[in-house]
């Protein structure tokens, strides 16, 4: 069965968009306490901090570093400033990409990455419409059947999606071969 969400408004940094807290809500909901989890685009941790609450390891990686103090204390996240291009990711049961990808040069080459280290779960949010030009971050735009042609395939299923206006969270789950859906 699912899980209840909680909201606690509280738990997000100030200014972070209450949809944005949401989504960190709703990858909670996938976790286990004995997971590794690995976070990609980090930014200042709130969103590794939300996610350490179930009890699992994170590993946070974001290409600035920007980590806010009270975070970096946190004895089951580890925090890594680094850039990812052309860098193998460690393997970890769950990966999540909160508005990550579309400030990638090659987005498909990163999902493809991802997809090679998740064992159970790939959690991705990203703009559904255009964003490149219009917010300077943005390298790609993205379009959600391109990125489930990337990632789905016999063993990943996109099997949860939710529109945040602008914003897409896709949850993909592994299916071990000959598992049947």
């Amino acid at each position: 069965m699912g899980k209840s969400i909680h909201v606690n408004y509280l738990e997000a940094s100030p200014g972070q968009e209450t949809a944005h807290v949401l989504r960190y809500y709703i990858a909670k909901g996938f976790l286990e306490p004995e997971d590794t989890v690995i976070e990609l685009g980090c930014g200042s941790g709130y969103g590794a901090y939300m996610l350490s609450k179930v009890g699992c390891s994170i590993h946070a990686f974001d290409i600035e570093n920007s980590f806010a103090e009270p975070y970096r204390k946190i004895p089951n996240i580890k925090f890594e400033q680094a850039d990812l291009r052309g860098r193998a990711l460690p393997e970890a049961d769950v990966i999540v990409a909160m508005e990550f990808i579309e400030h990638t040069e090659n987005p498909g080459e990163i999902v493809c990455e991802i997809k090679k280290k998740a064992k159970r779960f790939i959690i991705l949010s990203y703009p559904q419409k255009p964003t490149a030009g219009l917010d300077p971050t943005h390298k790609s735009n993205l379009v959600p059947n391109k990125v489930k042609a990337w990632i789905e395939d016999e063993k990943w299923y996109c099997f949860f999606e939710h529109s945040f206006g602008l914003s897409l969270i896709q949850v993909y789950k592994y299916y071990p071969k000959g598992w049947k859906r």
